[in-house]
């Protein structure tokens, strides 16, 4: 194993149920910002690329991590971009790690590889550098590198290292809860508790190496595959902390949990589905090749009669809704299993259907004129659009292309954001933060809030009597002095500051320029009291030496 070193015109009528809007997101502020920023969409946060380093801050531009010499935001899941990050302490070797989507440590900076299994498991690899022309691994400058160890990870933690002989036999790996399977290359392999403990599974009562977690004999026992100890049963000692399905569907219709209860008090007289998998709280269940979903106590929410049911890593009902299909008709559905929004005059399948397995609330349906939207809320949007940008599922904005501009709607169909963008607008799955690049090639980051909650603490606050009393007493002069003053003695806006690339006079919480955030108020050396000058940001105290 050797690896590289990575540092139809569509007529059709549509059914509609009164459905609520799920969210009303508006901007609240726009600001212009430089190239160095980047929007990571799985927080809402952002990543500056600054002369002390990269660092992460919230939408306020507020520090929230430490400075490193290099960062790059990583995607896994559902999320998007900053669900982790590789960073890199100094120039050297062995100074990589991994971060997690809030900054904190899982790998430490102090090797020369690392690799993301899960949200629970990592590894790094400690390299040196060898003259053997067939390394473990190599640069972009052809320099190659042997593994001298590699350390497993679990959330935060190292559970094992494994020699250079031992890794170098891994071939996949397959997190399952607290147990990661590792298969050699040679199809067998070992499993890696979080304890440290490597099993070695029971291959002959299985008869072959599986990465499931569970394997159950025919019409007999289940067994978890990499403790060997029988499942859903008075004697198992598993947690449900410890596995990824606690939950099973047992061959004779039973719904129990890992010792064995029963978690249905619906006992059927025959088997009612042909299978059953759990899937993050649901059991995704089928009966002659039809689909349907039951919850983990075996209450059906989906009867098995559709031909597709949408997912994305195997979670359904963001925002209460899923998409399915039945017999080609696609619909909308709640999680008391109520149709609230059909497509009928027209047939579909999965692949006709843009984001059915990814974007939840946004259908994206090929039309003559571009690109037809179904949304829970109001079922076939009346515009038609010449592109889009798929959003992350649960998401209830996403950026779409209207004429040769770009813009943001909401899933009523709504334009959240003017279309007046070179290219799609890059969207939070928090929904807080936007960030487009104009006609005049400006980067403009939109801040975005749900002005739905708001009214609800505001009432309590303001006394429906001030309003009365005033207009009684002064009918025209409180109403045309009072907002003349305010704004001008508004001044909360900061003072203007001076960018260390540069630019000068902003006025923003972002340099325009560079990106760089408005830097933080000195603070003195809590060891020998230095106060660093205006701007700068120091990491180190440089007469004692101390961190800030």
């Amino acid at each position: 194993m050797r690896k590289f070193l990575r540092i139809l015109a569509l007529m059709a009528a549509v059914v509609l149920l009164p459905v609520s809007s799920l969210a009303q997101i508006t901007v609240t502020s726009s600001e212009e910002v430089g190239r160095g920023v980047t929007l990571l969409t799985a927080t809402g946060n952002l990543m500056l690329a600054t002369e002390s380093g990269y660092v992460l801050c919230d939408e306020n531009a507020n520090i929230i991590s430490d400075y490193y010499g290099a960062m790059k935001a990583q995607n896994s899941g559902v999320n998007g971009l900053g669900s982790y990050f590789l960073a890199v302490n100094e120039n050297g070797l062995n100074t990589t790690g991994i971060l997690d989507r809030n900054a904190q440590v899982l790998v430490p900076l102090m090797y020369g590889d690392v690799e993301w299994i899960n949200a629970d498991w990592q590894y790094g690899v400690v390299l040196e550098e060898t003259t053997d022309i067939s390394g473990d691994y190599r640069n972009s400058e052809g320099t190659q590198f042997n593994v001298v160890t590699a350390d497993y990870y679990y959330r935060g933690q190292k559970a094992y290292s494994f020699s250079r002989e031992e890794f170098m036999r891994h071939d996949t790996h397959t997190a399952r809860g607290a147990y990661l399977c590792i298969r050699y290359m040679d199809d067998n392999g070992v499993w890696l508790s979080s304890k440290g403990e490597v099993l070695t599974p029971d291959v002959e009562k299985y008869g072959f190496f599986t990465s499931q977690e569970y394997y159950e004999e025919y019409k007999g026992p289940v067994y978890h595959v990499p403790t060997g100890m029988e499942a859903f049963t008075a004697s198992c000692t598993l947690t449900p902390e410890e596995v990824q399905a606690s939950v099973f569907y047992k061959s004779n219709g039973q719904f129990v949990d890992l010792q064995g209860n029963l978690v249905s008090d619906q006992v059927p007289d025959e088997k009612r589905y042909d299978s059953a998998r759990a899937h993050n709280g649901y059991f995704y269940v089928s009966k002659d090749r039809k689909r349907g979903l039951t919850d983990y106590q075996g209450n059906e929410i989906l009867p098995p009669v559709y031909d597709a049911i949408s997912a994305y890593d195997e979670s359904y009902f963001f925002d209460g809704y899923n998409a399915v299909i039945r017999d080609g008709e696609l619909s909308y559905v709640d999680l008391q299993g109520n149709t609230v929004q059909t497509l009928t005059g027209v047939t579909v399948n999965e692949s006709d259907c843009k984001g059915f397995y990814y974007a939840a609330n946004f259908i994206v349906i090929k039309s003559m004129g571009g690109y037809s939207i179904f949304t829970p809320t109001k079922g076939l949007l009346p515009e038609t659009y010449q592109d889009f940008s798929t959003p992350y599922p649960g998401m209830e904005l996403m950026s779409v292309k209207q004429g040769d501009v770009w813009g943001v709607i909401d899933v009523d169909g709504n334009v959240v954001i003017p279309f007046e963008h070179r290219y799609y607008l890059d969207l939070s799955s928090t929904q807080n933060i936007a960030i487009g690049q104009n006609q005049d090639r400006e980067y403009i980051m939109y801040h975005l809030a749900d002005t739905d909650a708001a009214p609800a603490e505001v009432p309590a606050e303001t006394p429906a009597e001030e309003p009365a009393e005033t207009p009684a007493e002064t009918p025209a002069e409180v109403p045309a002095e009072e907002p003349a003053e305010t704004p001008a003695e508004e001044p909360a806006q900061p003072d203007a500051w001076d960018c260390t690339c540069g630019n000068t006079g902003n006025t923003g919480k972002f340099c325009p320029e560079c990106g760089a955030g408005r830097p933080e108020k000195p603070a003195a050396c809590t060891n020998c009291g230095y106060t660093p000058g205006e701007g700068e940001t120091p990491k180190f105290c440089p007469e004692c030496g101390t961190k800030f």
